[in-house]
């Protein structure tokens, strides 16, 4: 569905009370990307009531500006820092705190 669920997500992330609904609300988010799916995540990231989802979103919000970065240069991003972004995200969605 692409960008057309990105409301009902926004809805999702913001208001459901399932800690894991809006874990997976959040990565599909950054999978649809684009600029209402970074909206969502930056106010999960700033305004966000669970750690987790929070934790979560900034690190997506950080992989992406990566990607965006490295698109703008003709590149690819740095591979040790993509991979540390990446299992840093894959961490948060699991909701590891270590």
């Amino acid at each position: 569905m692409g960008e057309l669920a990105v409301p009902k997500l926004d809805l999702a992330i913001r208001n459901n009370a399932n800690l894991d609904l809006r874990l997976a609300a959040a990565f599909c988010l950054t999978d649809i990307g684009g600029p209402q799916a970074m909206e969502s995540l930056q106010w999960a990231a700033d305004s966000g009531s669970d750690g987790c989802v929070r934790r979560f979103a900034k690190i997506a919000l950080q992989v992406s500006k990566l990607e965006r970065e490295s698109n703008a240069k003709g590149s690819k991003p740095e591979l040790e820092a993509e991979l540390n972004l990446r299992s840093q995200l894959l961490d948060a969605f699991r909701c590891n705190t270590n």
